[in-house]
């Protein structure tokens, strides 16, 4: 077996048994206090992409870019990554 699949396979989580009930919990608090985050960032990056998608379509061609450029400082491509 290669040392990928290997270590692949042992992967599988963290194993929360090895610590003191104090630490358990806080860890374990905060893992699902990131995960939240994670989940309401990717929800927001989302929702971004369809508000920029709704914009684009509403301007002329040409002035998306401009109006990206003058109220975010941003390039088309970037706004790409949400949309």
């Amino acid at each position: 077996m290669s040392k990928l699949k290997k270590h692949s396979q042992e992967v599988t989580g963290f194993d929360y048994e090895i610590l003191d009930d104090k630490q358990r919990i806080v860890i374990q608090q905060r893992t699902g206090e990131i995960k939240e985050r994670l989940r309401r960032s990717a929800q927001d990056i989302w929702e971004i992409g369809q508000k920029l998608a709704d914009v684009r379509s509403r301007l002329k061609h040409g002035q998306f870019e401009t109006w990206l450029k003058a109220e975010f400082g941003w390039s088309r491509r970037i706004s790409r990554i949400g949309s």
